[in-house]
């Protein structure tokens, strides 16, 4: 069981009964933590008087624990990207595992071919696409201002977390340099907002190629 200031501080200010404190303890004895993110858990706690609703509420505990150190750690490895946006619409096309790669799938400044044993994966532009193969629905596709070395850690994580924490799906493809983010079209707008809202900046789609040159 845990000891010490912040676990005192956990059982002093929470109004829990000796069986939910029990339980608070050892579960916290298991981490690693400040007591600041104590405090935050402690201030997450529901009041249980009940000797059947604390013996039943230990895997809860232990889940808002988890899904807090888990946002904690997100803070603090989160990094602030640079990004532009790609000036086609793109497709993901999925094909039989046996296809041979189209030569259309590979007319692009970018595009991304995966084979399986199960298929063919295919990211081109939009307009690659002949029309007898489905598109599906149509994309944008973000890059980030790489080069990002291997032992760079939470690169993707910290661009695609505000995405995913407000409901917008996406398709990562990472390079040996960079990670490109294709996010459908009908979700663009409010993706670019909550991207630039967690810190992230949108270079002009020539801003990358300039730099180079200057």
């Amino acid at each position: 069981m845990g000891t010490g200031a912040p676990f005192d501080k956990l059982r002093a200010g929470s109004r829990l009964s000796a069986e939910r404190s029990e339980a608070v303890s050892e579960i916290l004895g298991k981490f690693t933590i400040s007591s600041e993110v104590v405090s935050k858990f402690r201030k997450s706690l529901s009041f249980r008087a009940s000797r059947s609703e604390c013996a039943g509420d230990t895997r809860n505990l232990l889940f808002s624990f988890r899904q807090l150190m888990t946002a904690t750690n997100r803070n603090a490895s989160s990094h602030r990207l640079t990004f532009r946006q790609l000036p086609d619409l793109y497709a993901i096309v999925r094909l039989s595992p046996d296809a041979s790669v189209p030569h259309w799938a590979t007319q692009a400044d970018f595009s991304s071919i995966t084979r399986t044993p199960e298929e063919l994966s295919i990211v081109c532009p939009l307009n690659n696409v002949p029309k007898d193969v489905s598109p599906g629905p149509r994309w944008i596709c973000l890059k980030l201002e790489g080069p990002f070395p291997f032992s760079q850690t939470g690169v993707l994580l910290s661009f695609i977390a505000p995405l995913s924490d407000n409901g917008v799906s996406i398709f990562a493809v990472s390079t040996y340099d960079t990670d490109y983010v294709l996010i459908q079209k009908d979700f663009i707008g409010h993706a670019l907002d909550m991207l630039q809202r967690a810190g992230h900046e949108l270079w002009p789609s020539d801003e990358s190629r300039r730099r180079f040159i200057e």
